[in-house]
């Protein structure tokens, strides 16, 4: 239990005071954000995930972290696009573990826009 605090403490720190977090579920976590590009959102993602993994962080321990990240389309409601993200965060975990599946269209472009080393790790939905 003491790890699941420490991971959403460690989420609530990369997040913005505007941005939602909220435990979900046994071991999952929800983020909803304003973000203002695609390349944020990938870039928000990373800064969550990659220090889990490679334990760059003290009070979190070597664990794997995936990520199913679903854009709300126009006039798409909250219910549809969180089954989406619920998808894709499987689709994450089968497809490896400690990775990030997207349903952007613009994937190809924010990837291009990302500083991060480990965006080979964001796979696209399709």
């Amino acid at each position: 239990m003491e790890i699941l605090s420490n991971i959403g403490h460690w989420i609530r720190q990369q997040t913005r005071a505007d941005d939602l977090c909220v435990r979900y579920g046994g071991e999952e976590f929800l983020v909803m954000t304003l973000a203002t590009s695609h390349a944020d959102i990938i870039n928000l993602t990373e800064r969550i995930r990659h220090p889990t993994y490679s334990n760059t962080h003290p009070a979190l321990p070597k664990v794997t972290l995936s990520a199913g990240v679903a854009m709300r389309q126009p006039e798409e409601d909250f219910h549809s696009v969180l089954s989406r993200a619920d998808q894709l965060l499987y689709k994450a975990k089968r497809q490896g573990r400690n990775c990030v599946v997207m349903d952007s269209p613009y994937l190809e472009h924010a990837l291009d826009e990302s500083q991060h080393e480990h965006t080979k790790e964001i796979k696209s939905a399709s």
